[in-house]
């Protein structure tokens, strides 16, 4: 339980709180409301005669693909990487043994 005198306190610190939350919905209500626009002004640049729907689904596979080709890129480039150290270490170990 909350002593009586506290509750004004209480009641003021709940009120900034509320205050604050309410200013960081109306912040985020703001942005998304932003997004929503950018993204529905670049779909009537990039193609007003496709639904938004298809238009948005298509966006959505072309990243997947370039998602998967970025996977692909980063392991072919460390199996490269692997090979380069393979070759590397024969060169080392065979110059070891003209050396000696």
């Amino acid at each position: 339980a909350v002593p009586v005198e506290q509750l004004p306190e209480l009641f003021r610190l709940s009120r900034v709180e509320y205050s604050e939350r309410r200013s960081a919905v109306r912040q985020s209500n703001a942005a998304l409301e932003e997004s929503q626009h950018r993204l529905a002004d670049l779909h009537e640049r990039e193609a007003p005669d496709i639904p938004f729907s298809a238009w948005v689904a298509e966006k959505q596979l072309l990243t997947a693909e370039v998602e998967q080709l970025e996977r692909r890129l980063l392991d072919s480039y460390a199996n490269l990487i692997a090979v380069v150290k393979g070759e590397l270490d024969k060169l080392t170990r065979a110059y070891d043994v003209v050396r000696d």
